[in-house]
Parts: C-alpha cells; sequence; structure tokens
C-alpha cells in the first residue's frame, strides 16, 4: 500500500518511503498482499483497515500509524474470507464503527454493513445485507464511499459492476434510499469536505 500527500488535492507527491504497508511474510495471513486501504485520523493516529491475502482468501486488517508513514500492523480481523471494497465510518453520535464492504459469498456480491464499538471488534458473524430503496435487490453495490454531514449519512456506489456511481442517504446509516442511479460515469468515488462550500471527489 502506497502512500501520497498533496497541498490542493490535484497535485501529488508519492512518498519516498513506499510502501507504507508491506505484504506479511512467511505464514502471515496478508503474505499474499495487502490492499483497499481505508484510514480515518482521530486523535492524533492515522487508523487504516486493509485487505490482506487474495482471490478467495482476501480478508480485513488493522493498522495505526501517527505519522500516516510508519504503521504498526494490529493484526487480523475478520475470518470469511472473500470480501473486498471497505469503507468505515466512526458514527460519533452513538460512538460506533461503521464498516461497508462487498461480501463476495452472498448472490451477485451484496454490499454488507458489521458494526463495532471499537476500531476492531467488527461482528462479521452477524454482517446485515444493506438494500437501497429505489433499486433492484439482489444485486452488486459496491465501491462504497460513506459519510456523515450534518445528521445526514450519504452514500455513493457502483452498481451492476458498472462504470456508473449512485448516489444513496440515509437516516441512520442502515436505511438507504437511492437520490440519483446515475449520478456520473466512473466508480470508486471517494469525496472530502475542505470548506463548508466545497467538497472534492
Amino acid at each position: 500500500i502506497g502512500h501520497a500527500t498533496s497541498r490542493d488535492g490535484v497535485h501529488w507527491t508519492k512518498d519516498p518511503a513506499n510502501p507504507v504497508l508491506r505484504k506479511g511474510t512467511g505464514k502471515d495471513w496478508d503474505k499474499d498482499g495487502t490492499w483497499d486501504p481505508f484510514v480515518l485520523y482521530e486523535d492524533g493516529v492515522f487508523k487504516m483497515w486493509y485487505g490482506g491475502g487474495m482471490n478467495r482468501h482476501c480478508d480485513w486488517g488493522y493498522a495505526v500509524s501517527t505519522d500516516g508513514v510508519h504503521f504498526v500492523k494490529k493484526g487480523q480481523l475478520s475470518h470469511h474470507g472473500d470480501v473486498e471494497d471497505d469503507h468505515v465510518v466512526h458514527d460519533k453520535a452513538t460512538g460506533r464503527y461503521f464498516m461497508y464492504y462487498c461480501d463476495r459469498k452472498i448472490e451477485l456480491g451484496g454490499l454488507v454493513l458489521a458494526q463495532s464499538p471499537n476500531e476492531t471488534d467488527f461482528d462479521f458473524a452477524h454482517a446485515e445485507p444493506i438494500r437501497i430503496a429505489g433499486m433492484k435487490y439482489p444485486d452488486s453495490y459496491k465501491f462504497t464511499h460513506v459519510f456523515q454531514d450534518d445528521g445526514q449519512w450519504h452514500m455513493f456506489f457502483a452498481a451492476d459492476v458498472s462504470w456508473r456511481t449512485g448516489y444513496a442517504t440515509s437516516p441512520d446509516g442502515l436505511h438507504w434510499t437511492a437520490r440519483n442511479p446515475n449520478f456520473f460515469t466512473g466508480q470508486d468515488g471517494e469525496v472530502l469536505k475542505v470548506a463548508d462550500d466545497l467538497w472534492l471527489m
């Protein structure tokens, strides 16, 4: 997993220390690769959830850093396999962490949600399938980016494993309604609020 920095969100410089999170060695669970990172910066700590393994042996791990460059792995979080595209939201109202990810064991590769009271204890055994009102189900919803703003939950997602991104909203992170199934052509959209009237995608 590599790292880059920017002062304007447009022009990026790769970190000479790359990779900042290497694959494991020997019998490590992530010896076949590390990928799909998602990072939150909270209380002076970069918190990274990432995928490890390959093909059907993909699972989630967790690593932390104080500078965004030197990460320390904290271990494997799931033993489910066949997962990809995670995105984590820390709901400050409840203190809980919400992990959205694609479970390829579900018909058509369904979007699911696992919750945790902290950064690591996700209840994958009781992960809940996510349905989006106004969209067909079951279907493959993935490449999600979920965030909260002013009491509302927002999701950008790809449907049908197509090259298009849709937009949905939710009052609680669980029950979603499609607002625009064809928001733009493309996928894997990440969104960052940089000012009250400026967002970058």
